[in-house]
């Protein structure tokens, strides 16, 4: 912990103390903001290419069966 009489100090982990309690909350939601962005992004993708892609045709479901009498 930072003492109260000296909270603005030279040295590195100090400052990133200060800057992640200042800046922290709002860095993160950024970060994952633009994770959820890049996710949607890259499933619209997928699902886009999914749809162009031709079904492959299945040779056991596709004959019907004929019934002898």
């Amino acid at each position: 912990m930072l003492p109260i009489e000296q909270p603005f100090t030279n040295q590195p982990e100090a400052q990133e103390f200060i800057m992640s309690r200042i800046n922290g909350d709002k860095s993160r939601f950024h970060r994952v903001r633009k994770q959820r962005i890049a996710q949607r992004q890259r499933n619209r993708e997928l699902l886009k290419n999914m749809a162009s892609q031709p079904k492959p045709a299945s040779s056991t479901g596709s004959q019907p069966k004929t019934v002898s009498a």
